[in-house]
């Protein structure tokens, strides 16, 4: 549903969304943030986490699931106060020039009943973008409009405000302590390799978790059908995954050749960016293990994969029957994730290591 101002609207479901437990939990606490920022009306709910961990894609699904109008914000070093609240333009008008006031997606959208205002890379902004926030996200919950005398203009009382940040990135701004003190902030973590086993499950090894692969297989040809079912518990590649991948007994078809190696290919995909994902957070965090760590100076996300379950689909079963699916994996990350990191050496180091990797399924018991 598109609003007429055309900034805000509804998000429709997306295909590579998946509302698994990690994801279900993550909207439970949004939920409960703003639950708290509605009965105070004071506050904004701070999504905290590495790029690609999914912060816009969680706001978004909320939005979805509560038919509340999305208004997004993109922050940049160069956002001012006249593009978060009201900016002047000059239009011509019967051949005439005249000024025109022209309201922000912000000032549209805490006007706008029920809407989530949604401030993308917060720490982006400059420090003057958040302090001129700082009455928006407190108990005054309103905005100055500077081109209207000083005209304040309050947020209405269902308004949602929520923000997203990658914190220490090149490029930007860490909030002061008076702008941290209005923020309730939520860690948002990469999807998990593995998930506790089921009970009655007697196998001390645990099983990967298909969440990631899941949103990999939508964008598969041969597994697509099989991963509509919105309930992780009914859904027919999931069960297949398991019972494949897991070696759980739960009664699922054995997958076709070609979804064999669809999803061999998957599980190495989500392997080694779980490998590649660690090292980053190494190097980013200069943890202890830093020294050691492969110069992966880029995370990988979601984007890449669904790029990488593309590139499947438009293989052959004739390719397929005769290429291994650790390799095309490797390939695929090689092609889509390694030319992001400038460094010839870096990349060196990285497909060497790389070649060596291998993906595993569960260990049986």
């Amino acid at each position: 549903m598109e609003y007429t101002n055309g900034k805000g609207f509804i998000p429709e479901w997306q295909s590579h969304w998946v509302m698994d437990p990690q994801t279900e939990t993550d909207l439970s606490e949004m939920a409960k943030a703003f639950k708290m920022q509605l009965d105070l009306q004071e506050g904004l709910v701070n999504l905290k986490g590495h790029a690609g961990t999914g912060k816009d894609v969680r706001i978004k699904m909320f939005s979805a699931l509560t038919n509340r109008p999305y208004f997004g914000i993109d922050g940049t070093k160069w956002t001012t106060e006249f593009e978060l609240s009201e900016d002047v333009m000059l239009e011509s008008k019967d051949g005439a020039s005249q000024t025109v006031k022209v309201p922000s997606a912000v000032l549209n959208g805490i006007t706008t009943p029920g809407a989530i205002v949604y401030f993308n890379e917060f720490n982006a902004m400059p420090e003057q973008a958040h302090i001129f926030l700082h009455a928006l996200m407190d108990e005054k919950r309103s905005l100055t409009l500077k081109t209207s005398s000083g005209k304040t203009i309050r947020a209405l009382s269902s308004v949602l405000l929520a923000g997203s940040m990658n914190p220490n990135y090149p490029g930007t701004f860490d909030p002061q302590f008076a702008t941290r003190s209005r923020m309730v902030s939520l860690e948002i973590g990469y999807p998990p390799l593995t998930r506790q086993a089921d009970a009655g499950d007697r196998n001390p090894n645990p099983p990967y978790d298909a969440s990631e692969a899941l949103r990999i297989a939508r964008g598969v040809d041969s597994l697509a059908d099989l991963t509509y079912e919105a309930s992780l518990e009914r859904n027919e590649y999931v069960k297949m995954w398991d019972k494949y991948i897991n070696g759980i007994d739960n009664g699922a078809p054995e997958p076709t050749g070609t979804q064999k190696f669809d999803i061999d290919a998957s599980l190495a995909l989500v392997q080694f960016a779980n490998i590649l994902r660690e090292n980053f957070i190494k190097i980013f965090e200069k943890s202890r293990e830093a020294r050691n760590a492969l110069p992966v100076t880029q995370p990988i996300t979601g984007r890449e994969l669904r790029r990488a379950a593309y590139a499947l689909s438009k293989m052959t079963p004739e390719e397929k029957a005769t290429a291994n699916p650790e390799g095309v994996a490797r390939d695929l990350l090689i092609k889509y994730f390694l030319t992001h990191i400038d460094k010839k050496e870096d990349q060196d180091k990285i497909r060497t290591a790389m070649n060596t990797w291998t993906s595993k399924k569960r260990v049986r018991a």
